[in-house]
Formats: structure tokens, sequence, C-alpha cells
């Protein structure tokens, strides 16, 4: 039994590294992959809070002479993630050494490996698995100094906090009241050491963040530099920006409540009901063991805080499994104590006993997704996708990219490999960087206003990429649809032939398995509704329609290919078919205000007032804009309730003075009776 309390977890971690590699891309991924290995090959500093101790370990891993420099990177999440599934073993080991205990280990170190969000972390370029891996690490130390640890215990606990730091701002979110809360209780029963933690803690942190604002004011990576946190009051906001925006945008979709039932079906999805089951028995015990009272606390503060980040902080981060992480680890733990207890009640059994559950358990986890994990690892899209970007950009010419997918992969390959290092790459939501915008232009060397470059690139001749979004290019210029970005034309561009080769191009760049990785498949669902509005603004309403279902047979839960979908069919009078696609969309985004508003819309349009009551009144008292409004008193208008239709249009019309739909039936209902 003592072989295989040292063994099994080691030989569990090692298998999970051995599979993270051979699932890692092996060259660029999809989202932030390719912004925040540039960064760390040119050690400089990216998105807010900046992951210092990240940029470092990831130039490391860099250096590794194996593979693309991209798949050094993603190797740096592997061993990072079999790391935080090797610390799993050993805290339910450090709880009780029995052969129970072994097999809980083994259960929770089997539901951490094998879940869907750390397998997504642990083989792509992100922070989360290293953040991972260092809460568990943390939380092995904090069990620790729970159990009574001396002085050396309790200062590498607090020099790790101030390490921890530097990575993911969830971390130190989630961890540092459970560890302020346990020094000081140790402070008041008489230990003099935790006096000493604070300075600790503070002074690895300032050693790590060190890095930021040193490298940020050398200049010599201006172009990799996000925040230019060389000054104090530029460093304190780069590490805050980030949570700022978000909260901000959870506030503003109100989508707390939506966010934080997201989140936990999540969690039920990628860790299946019985690892949740054994991990709230877990935590039942833990709490009734007086010695392990203060880890069951931390589990549940870090489980809850993540489910509250997810909900509050970042609720887009669910989407793409940005969330998830701290909560899995937390779950992994505690599903370790809960096998374990359930092991142990079997009496001489329990090695049997708690196998039996830990395969159980597993076997469920390793199912969600199916092959969709494996498909990064098949080919390289990420890759393709942004040389394709750059094959349509003339010489010296600029790339105003919209997605994060699309900068990404070119930040990675004009900055990093320098593939195309006469091509200027800027992200037209970040145009208010102008020191970023001038370093990427010199680097480049094109001659181009930082501060306007939008408006300088239309006086000039240079090519130019614009990736399609909502926006539209500046007065006078035309687009000629391209597979990931349309260029510059001058002239009018008429038809959609254009439009369809780039689709064409675009399933070609997309072929292959690799393209059934789900961050593949919503870039080219994105990509198909883009080239689907180029078609619609054109008033090729037909080319646009069969672009938007071929987008919705790439991704079926793409939101905006079934808004635009009915947008067409309205546009063509087919309004009970635009209403029946409209509400598949709110089927899929319940909180989407454009769709609901279109509902109530089309609804009404097919002679459906019911139906077009219920999405307007949903609307109103959710985002009361000026459309939703305007179609509720209309309806109220319809109803003969001209009292409340007025008071809905004059509002409509206080919001957006020139609705012409407020206007007009505003005009159309009788005058108020006396007294009103």
């Amino acid at each position: 039994m003592d072989r295989a309390r040292v063994w099994l977890p080691r030989a569990i971690a090692v298998a999970a590294f051995a599979m993270y590699a051979l699932a890692a891309p092996p060259s660029l991924y999809w989202r932030d992959a390719g912004e925040l290995g540039a960064a760390a090959i040119g050690l400089g500093s990216p998105h807010p809070t900046g992951f210092p101790l990240y940029m470092a370990l990831a130039k490391l891993a860099s250096l590794i002479p194996l593979g693309e420099l991209a798949y050094r990177v993603h190797l740096l999440s592997a061993i990072c993630a079999a790391a935080g599934v090797w610390c799993v073993g050993r805290i339910a080991l450090d709880v009780r050494d029995d052969a129970a205990a072994v097999a809980g280990a083994c259960a929770g170190q089997l539901a951490l490996a094998l879940s869907l969000v750390w397998f997504r972390h642990a083989t792509t370029t992100e922070v989360y698995a290293p953040t991972g891996a260092a809460l568990a690490l943390t939380l092995r130390w904090y069990a620790r100094v729970a159990r009574g640890g001396g002085p050396r215990t309790g200062l590498a606990l607090a020099w790790l906090a101030g390490l921890g730091a530097g990575l993911h701002a969830s971390y130190r979110l989630l961890l540092a009241v459970p560890i302020a809360a346990l020094l000081f209780v140790r402070l008041r029963r008489g230990a003099r050491w935790p006096l000493w933690t604070p300075a600790l803690a503070v002074a690895a942190a300032a050693a790590v963040h060190a890095y930021l604002p040193v490298r940020s004011a050398s200049g010599r990576a201006a172009a990799l530099d996000w925040g230019h946190p060389r000054t104090a009051a530029a460093f304190v906001d780069h590490a805050v920006t980030a949570r700022r925006i978000r909260v901000a945008y959870a506030d503003e979709i109100g989508v707390r409540m939506s966010g934080l039932r997201r989140a936990a079906a999540q969690a039920a999805d990628h860790l299946g009901p019985l690892a949740l089951l054994a991990a709230v028995g877990g935590l039942v015990w833990a709490f009734a063991q007086r010695r392990e009272r203060w880890l069951a606390a931390a589990l549940a503060a870090v489980g809850a805080g993540d489910l509250a980040y997810s909900a509050w902080l970042n609720p887009r981060g669910l989407v793409d499994l940005q969330n998830g992480v701290p909560l899995a680890v937390a779950v992994a733990i505690a599903t370790a104590l809960g096998v374990a207890w359930f092991a142990r009640a079997t009496g001489r059994a329990a090695p049997f006993a708690g196998a039996a559950v830990a395969v159980w358990i597993a076997v469920p986890i390793a199912l969600v997704g199916g092959s969709a994990r494996w498909a990064a690892a098949a080919g390289d899209a990420p890759r393709r996708w942004g040389e394709a970007a750059l094959a349509d950009v003339g010489p010296r010419g600029v790339v105003l990219a919209r997605s994060d997918d699309t900068a990404s992969a070119l930040f990675f390959l004009s900055l990093a490999e320098m593939a195309r290092p006469d091509v200027a790459v800027l992200v037209r939501q970040h145009l208010w960087d102008v020191d970023r915008n001038r370093a990427v232009l010199a680097r480049a060397r094109a001659p181009v206003d930082p501060v306007h470059p939008v408006a300088a690139l239309a006086a000039q001749a240079r090519p130019v990429g614009w990736e399609l979004g909502a926006d539209r290019p500046p007065p006078g210029i035309a687009l000629r649809a391209g597979p990931v970005v349309a260029t510059w034309q001058r002239g009018p561009v008429s038809g959609v032939a254009d439009v369809r080769a780039a689709a064409r191009r675009l399933a070609r760049v997309l072929a292959g398995p690799d393209g059934a990785d789900p961050n593949a498949a919503r870039a080219h669902a994105a990509a198909l509704v883009s080239l689907g509005r180029l078609a619609y603004a054109r008033g090729e309403f037909e080319a646009a329609g069969a672009l938007f279902r071929a987008a919705a047979a790439v991704r079926p839960d793409h939101v905006a290919a079934w808004v635009n979908l009915g947008v067409v069919a309205d546009r063509l009078g087919r309004y009970r078919e635009a209403a029946e696609l409209t509400e598949r969309a709110l089927a899929l985004a319940p909180d989407h205000a454009v769709a609901r508003v279109n509902a109530a819309r089309f609804w009404l349009r097919a002679g459906d007032d019911a139906r077009a009551r219920y999405h307007a009144e949903r609307a109103v008292a959710t985002e009361p804009t000026a459309d939703a409004l305007a179609i509720a008193g209309i309806l109220d208008a319809r109803a003969g309730r001209f009292d409340r239709a007025r008071r809905r249009l004059v509002r409509a019309l206080q919001l957006d003075p020139n609705h012409a739909d407020a206007r007009d039936n505003l005009a159309r209902l009788p005058p108020p009776r006396a007294g009103e």
C-alpha cells in the first residue's frame, strides 16, 4: 500500500501529461492563445492583468527544442495541468493514508484530468492550467498550515500566494480571504510567524510583477505591449482593467442569475452528477472532521467563488470554457474525500469499492465532448486561418482585425514568427491605444497616422484587410469578400460572386478533422454570418439566407445565424417563418434583446398578436429600447389600450426622435379624453 500511495498519483499525473501532449494542437490555437504565445515569446505584456509569472514560464517553455514555437508553449499548460492532477491526489492522501484514501485520490485525479474544461486548458496556450495547478498546490499547503504546520509551512504558503498573484486574477480573488482568515486565526492562537506573511507575500508578488513595468519601460517589446504598464498609474490600471470591464458587462446585460445557472449547469455537464454527489459527500465528511474543517471551508469558498465569478465578473467566459477551472479543482478534491469516505465504509472491500466508484465517475466524464476533444490535434486550422487572412493583403498592407481568433493568429504569425513582417495588424476595438498602434505601424514600416489610422488609410492607396463585423469601413470604401478578411476597394462591388468564392475558400481552410474543433466551428460559423451580412447589404437576400443556413449547419447553437435567418425571411415576406426562426434563436439565448424585439415584430406582421405581445412585454421589461416600446405601443393600440399605447410611443420617441413607426402610430391614435 505504501508503494501505491506514492506511485499511483504520480502514474496518473504522468499519464495525464502524455494524454495532454498528444491532444495539444501541433501549431497555433484559437482565441487568446496566439496573443499570449506571441507576448511570451517576445517577452511582452498581454491583455490585463498581464500574467507576469505565466509570461516567464511560457518564455522558458518556448526554448524547448520540440515542435513549433506554439506547440512548445502548449506543453507548459500540459505540464502544469499534470502537476495539478498530482496535487489533487496528494491532498487526498495527506488527509488519510489508508487504502480507501488511495482509491479516493485516484477518483479525484481522474475526475479532474478528464473533465472537459481542464482538458481544454491543459492542451492549449492559456493561463488557466498554470493557475489551476497553483491553486491546487496552494490548497495543499493551506491544509498543512490548518493542521498545525509550523513557520516554514506557513511562510511557504505566503510565498506561494505571492507568486500566484502573477497568474490569473481568479487565483487571488478566490484564495485571498481563506488564507487571510487562516493566518489571522493562527496569530490569535499564539503563533508569531503569521506577522511576517504579509511582507513575504507582497515581496513575492512585487518581484513577479516587476517584470511588467521593467519590460514595458525598455521599449523593446512595444508592439507586444498591451497595457504599457511602465508607470505606477498605468501598472495599476493594467492590473484592474479586466475586472472593471467585466463587472460593467455583467451589469449591462443583466445576466447575473442566468449566468449563475449556466455556470452550475456547465459544471454538472462536465463533471457529471456522480462526481458532484461524491464532492458533496466529501465536504460533509470534511466538515465533520475537526482537523479538516479549514480545508472543507476553503474548498467551498473556491467553488462558490468561482460560480460567482462566472456569473458576476466574466459571464462571457462561459461561452468558450474560460471559466470553471478553480471549480473543477475544488470539486475534484472534494470528490476524492467523498469516495474515500464511501470506500472506508465498506471495510475490507475498500480498495475494490473505491476503485469501482472511481471508474464509475471517470467514464462519463471522459465521454463529454466526444471526439471533438481531440480534433485540434489533427491539424493546424488556426494557422491556415491566419495565413488565409495574410494571403489576401498585399505588400506593406494593414489588417484591421475584429475578432480574437483573427487578431490572435495574426499577432503570432507577424510578431512571433515574422511570417509577414511587412503587414501591420491592428485591432479595431483597441484603436484607442495610440502607443501600440504607433509601435505596430513602425515595426511594419507603415507611415500611417496612429491616432486616426482608419481615416488615414482611407486617404492612401495602401492595401487594407478589413475583417467583417457590425461596423462599416469609411465612406467611399467598398469591400471585396475574402474567407477571413475583406479587402478595401475604391470602386463599387456588386453581386455576390466574391462572397460565394470566399465561402468556398473558407470551407477549404477549415476542411479536415481539425475543423470539428468547437472553436474552429465557432470561427467558421461567425465568418459565414459575416459573409451573409455582406450579401444582405448588397441586396442579395437569397444568397445571404444560404450563408446563414450554412452557418447554422456548422454550428447549430450559433445564435446570430438564426437571428439573421429570421431577418432574411422577414425581408422576403415570410413573416411566420421569420418568427419561428427567431424563436429558435431565443431558445438558445433567452436574454438576446434584438432577437426578442424581432420576434415581437415578426409575429405582429404574421398576425399573431398574442405571441407578439408576449415577446414585446418581455422586451419592455428587460430592456425597454425604442423598438421594444414602439412595438408594445402598437399592440396596445390594436387592443384598444390607447392610454398605455400613447405613453409607450411617446417614450419611444424620447429615446429615438426619428423612430418612424412610433411617430406614425402615435399620430393615428385617437385624441386623449378630457382630463387626461
